[in-house]
């Protein structure tokens, strides 16, 4: 405090000496700070208003899904109008090109898990979303993000896969089966996603409905057949496994591919 005194005393006097109006200098240099203090708030006020919410998403999925990822689509139902208002608003709030990968992948898989809800809330009651659209919906349904038309494969693999890569993804993707990981019940938040993709990778590799995974013997989901090149880039899969697994098994171990099983992940159907 007292060097913040000596300096502006030395400040006006020098002012003085100069013969400038000390007043009038002090004022404007007020003035023009707080302009700036103004236009700080501004812009930050901008920037919070266009930054994308989950929170109305979150709420819809603690309160239809279960920890265990099963959805109470009848109940869901009554609520469709709400899913609709919340995916408009991801539609018009894509994150922008400088956002960093976490957010990016937060708010593309946020969309493409509504989005799913959405196709099936549409054409519920359904036993599987296998029925819909000859099986092709992932190609049929379309999403506008930012103007631009979108499927739900073209999220998964033209956006996500392609632009924003890690393997882990397809552990947070729900494609509305049994047999798909499951549906989290909290929407993905680029703070916490880090945590959360290797909580559901774990999860989901661990979980004997999925996976069977012994010392000699691995029989896993189909998607690491699907997409084993994901897994394998700098592994094989057997090590990939081994990540997350409890069992570890051994690098010779026999690998198999469980069917996969299209029924709805309903918790009534």
């Amino acid at each position: 405090m007292y060097k913040y005194c000596v300096e502006n005393h030395w400040i006006v006097r020098r002012l003085t000496l100069k013969n400038i109006d000390v007043n009038q200098t002090l004022f404007n240099f007020t003035e023009s700070m707080k302009r700036h203090f103004i236009l700080i708030l501004l812009l930050s006020a901008v920037f919070l208003s266009s930054a994308q919410s989950y929170d109305a998403w979150d709420a819809q999925l603690k309160k239809y899904v279960s920890n265990s990822g099963e959805v109470n689509y009848k109940a869901w139902k009554s609520e469709e109008a709400k899913l609709e208002e919340i995916l408009r608003s991801f539609s018009s709030n894509a994150p922008s090109s400088n956002a960093s990968t976490k957010e990016q992948i937060a708010f593309w898989a946020n969309v493409y898990n509504a989005f799913t809800v959405k196709t099936i809330l549409e054409n519920y009651p359904v036993k599987s979303i296998m029925d819909l659209e000859g099986g092709k919906v992932w190609d049929k349904a379309t999403i506008k993000v930012g103007g631009e038309e979108y499927t739900l494969n073209m999220i998964e693999h033209e956006v996500i896969r392609k632009k924003y890569f890690d393997s882990r993804i397809h552990f947070i993707l729900n494609c509305a089966a049994q047999s798909c990981p499951k549906l989290h019940n909290a929407a993905f938040q680029a703070s916490s996603l880090e945590e959360v993709m290797e909580k559901l990778s774990t999860e989901f590799i661990n979980n004997s409905s999925k996976n069977s995974i012994s010392t000699n013997s691995v029989e896993v989901s189909q998607l690491f057949n699907w997409y084993k090149g994901d897994f394998t880039k700098s592994t094989s899969l057997i090590e990939y496994l081994n990540q997350y697994s409890k069992t570890k098994a051994n690098s010779n171990a026999k690998v198999s591919f469980k069917e996969y099983d299209w029924s709805l992940n309903s918790s009534s159907q």
